[in-house]
């Protein structure tokens, strides 16, 4: 007669043989998550030595939803002897993730974890890789824990890096933005994280430096964290599409109207196209100077010509009188600063070009208008703004007065600096006016 004990024995030798000698990579498991086994099928597809992995967390090996799946699955969630199948990712000790067809076979003393390469799974997932290439809409993952981004072949296009030669952290990821909008990513993805915040799906639109040829990219990426983990939101799901062409045409379009603005004041007043495009060189040239941001430098170029917008608001009695103001008169045509504003405030991506209108005849040292700010108090694009618009208003030549050379413009401008002009303008105009005097006579006025 077998006794108990034996037949408990032969039933543990066939298990121990089953589970060895399997052809599937099978991976026992501990009720508390921790690896206690694996076989050799399972070592030569994760490319760990046995004694690697035994003892490791089943997490390290496994995204955050999955884990939670072969956790559920565990004691007191699926009855003994009842078998589950999934379809995940298995991370190798290259931290690729390897495609398998698993299940979950559990019994009172055994949990094992049995898989091989999905061969349907891959075949999926190379369908949705034709699909995001036809829409230039790449996926991607983003493990906390891990540290780990796991990006589709589309995303590592739109980035233009080598899938072959980098498996992006999140430090590399960071490295391909656009220096300016660093910030901007980084806030928003570490507030994903605050798990006392209520999630709803986050958007982005940033610049990144694409990696072949080191020009600048506009993506827009759209993401939500997992939220059904019990330990926070420790991972990130998300998409990510080239827009660069998209941006240049609403840039384009975003252009031409502001141009139409610009050439409203322009018709009403005695200056000309050619002085506008000036001022917005000038201005641009300024700030380049200054090492300000490019986003910086490029509205400067766009909304400086709007300076003078408000002039819309004044009479053409006034606006093209062929004589002197009067006082009274005067103090009307000192409204278009306010009137500009008006126009211009409380609009989006107008702020700068409300900012230039209102100031741009504020003086340094207080004696401006409307408002009679000094020194660095008035918007740095008003004061750049300034110092422009004079220069090419003195160089130019106009029905109530003749052109100003170069020398004299100069001269002018340095008597006023710390009094009209901001010194430190005053000082790179003069320091480069060869400069200067090439734009702007690239954009002379036509005779």
């Amino acid at each position: 007669m077998i006794s108990i004990s034996q037949t408990e024995s032969t039933e543990r030798t066939l298990m121990d043989n089953f589970f060895m000698h399997n052809p599937l990579g099978c991976i026992s498991i501990s009720n508390e998550g921790v690896i206690t086994d694996i076989n050799m099928a399972a070592s030569e597809i994760l490319g760990y030595r046995r004694s690697e992995i035994i003892g490791q967390p089943l997490k390290h090996f496994l995204r955050d939803s999955d884990l939670r799946m072969i956790l559920d699955s565990l004691p007191g969630f699926l009855p003994a002897e009842k078998h589950f199948r999934w379809d995940l990712n298995l991370y190798d000790r290259f931290c690729d993730a390897v495609s398998v067809s698993c299940s979950m076979v559990t019994g009172e003393e055994y949990k094992i974890l049995i898989f091989d390469h999905n061969s349907g799974y891959i075949e999926r997932i190379n369908e949705l890789e034709r699909d995001q290439i036809l829409a230039h809409l790449g996926t991607w993952d983003f493990s906390c824990d891990r540290n780990r981004m796991y990006w589709s072949n589309e995303t590592f296009r739109i980035f233009g890096i080598d899938p072959a030669v980098t498996n992006p952290g999140y430090e590399d990821f960071i490295e391909c933005i656009h220096p300016e909008d660093r910030e901007l990513v980084e806030e928003t993805l570490n507030r994903s994280f605050n798990t006392d915040l209520i999630m709803t799906p986050c958007e982005l639109r940033y610049r990144i430096i694409h990696g072949i040829t080191k020009k600048e990219r506009w993506v827009y990426q759209k993401f939500i964290p997992n939220t059904g983990s019990s330990r926070g939101f420790h991972e990130l799901k998300g998409i990510i599409q080239d827009i660069t062409e998209e941006r240049a045409q609403e840039e384009h379009i975003r252009l031409d109207i502001y141009k139409a603005i610009a050439s409203t004041a322009e018709h009403r007043d005695n200056e000309t196209g050619e002085h506008m495009k000036r001022i917005g060189e000038f201005c641009h040239f300024i700030s380049k100077k200054l090492q300000k941001p490019g986003a910086f430098a490029d509205d400067i170029r766009i909304f400086a010509p709007l300076h003078d917008i408000g002039k819309v608001g004044i009479s053409d009695e006034i606006l093209r009188a062929p004589r002197a103001l009067t006082e009274a008169e005067i103090e009307i045509m000192k409204t278009h600063t306010s009137i500009g504003y008006d126009i211009l405030n409380n609009r989006s991506k107008l702020e700068m070009a409300a900012e230039i209108a209102k100031n741009h005849h504020e003086k340094f040292d207080g004696t401006g208008y409307p408002s009679g700010i000094t020194g660095t108090a008035i918007p740095l694009a008003a004061r750049i703004c300034a110092v422009a618009d004079v220069y090419d208003s003195l160089r130019s030549k106009r029905c109530y007065k003749e052109a100003y050379s170069e020398e004299q413009t100069l001269a002018i401008i340095e008597e006023s600096s710390g009094k009209h002009f901001d010194p430190q303008l005053v000082r790179l105009l003069i320091d480069n006016r060869k400069s200067f005097d090439s734009i702007f006579k690239s954009l002379t006025d036509a005779a």
